[in-house]
This record gives C-alpha cells, structure tokens and sequence, in this order.
C-alpha cells in the first residue's frame, strides 16, 4: 500500500536532480509524474511550485498550491487503519507538517505579490488578507512551523513599512506602527515558548516599532 508514495517520491527526487542539471521539461515531466502517481502527497506540489517560481513564473506556482490545498481535503489521507499507532501518529505529524509548509509557502508568494503591486503602484488580485489566511491556516496546521511564524511576521513588517511611506518619501524613518508583526510573534512564542529565532524576531519587531527598552529586555 505504500508504493504509490514511495515511487512518487522517487519521481520527486528525480525531478530535483532534472532541475539541477537546468532541464526543465524533464523537470516537469517528472514533477507531474510524482502528482500523478500520489496525488495527496503535498510535499509535491510544494517543491514543483518552488520550481515554477525559481523561473519567475508566479501563476503556475500558485495553480500548483491551489492545487495541493485541494488534495489536502481528499478523503484518502488518514494512511492505512492497520498500521500501528505508532506509525499512524509519525504519519500524520508527517503530514501536517507538509501541509503547513504548502500554506506557508503560498502565503508568502500572495505577499510578496501584494508588496510587489504596491512598489509599481499596480492593482493585482493578490490581497494581504488572503496572504494573512494562508499564514494563520499553516501556523493551525502546525504550529511549531517556525518558519512560517517568521515569514509572516516579515511580511508584516514589510507592510507596516508600506503605510510609512508617502509618495516614495519616508514619513517615519524610526518608528513603524507594526501591531500586527508583534501580535504574529506573540502568538508564535506562546505556541513555541522560548524559541530564540522568534524571541530575537520580536526583540527587532520592538525596536522597530520605538520600544529600545522593551527590545533589550526581550
């Protein structure tokens, strides 16, 4: 029964190597091949649309995610019932982990397509909202995803940065109003208690925001 997985990540693998030598329809190829084989193995999806984007072609990637996010709500994803609880637990700490990584990853493309609209002044279809969903479902969905903690957290900065600007000229060059980067890393320590990734996130999220005194004791 695990077959199907084990040869999709073969193909998967493969892919890689294919992308690595700078063939990318092999590439391709390869990567439909590992979706075809296992379709609710997400951490395809995920390494394909990483693909699309390391060639600059941002609308596959997000038909990709779009479509991982879809497989996510197949029926077939709880593994095999005979398998022991151990296995079962390993297998599904496996998956939810891919999946917050998908989501992560999306969510961090619809951002950096809502800060690109906004520096060429361009209405898009991106929205910082629906970036904001894809972070709060992934970091759900895992919560000891400490990458995506901080992806969104820069991606709230970023956009705290934005709302300083005026016409091109910065309006507050040492204090940013970024409510909203340290709601994210409260949440994120008060998930993972202690991390010192996300504790120095906040201590630079304090200074940023005019708190010298809360950053140092952070």
């Amino acid at each position: 029964t695990r077959a199907p997985a084990s040869a999709s990540i073969a193909a998967h693998a493969w892919a890689g190597l294919e992308a690595h030598k700078k063939d990318s329809t092999r590439a391709r190829e390869l990567f439909a091949l590992a979706v075809d084989i296992c379709p609710t193995h997400i951490a395809n999806y995920t390494s394909w649309a990483a693909f699309e984007l390391s060639r600059g072609k941002s609308e596959e990637a997000r038909v990709l995610f779009r479509r991982g996010a879809d497989a996510m709500q197949s029926d077939d994803v709880d593994g095999d019932s005979k398998q022991p609880r151990r296995l079962q637990d390993r297998d599904s700490r496996r998956r939810r982990s891919m999946e917050s990584a998908l989501l992560s990853a999306w969510a961090a493309l619809e951002g950096q397509l809502v800060l690109q609209a906004a520096r060429s002044d361009e209405d898009g279809d991106a929205s910082p909202e629906h970036a904001r969903a894809l972070f709060a479902r992934a970091c759900e969905r895992e919560p000891k995803n400490i990458a995506g903690w901080l992806q969104w957290s820069e991606l709230e900065e970023e956009l705290a940065r934005g709302n300083s600007h005026q016409g091109g000229v910065v309006i507050a060059r040492r204090r940013v109003s970024n409510r909203r980067q340290l709601d994210v890393l409260h949440a994120g320590l008060k998930a993972n208690p202690g991390d010192m990734r996300l504790e120095h996130a906040r201590a630079m999220a304090l200074k940023l925001n005019g708190d010298i005194e809360g950053a140092k004791s952070a």
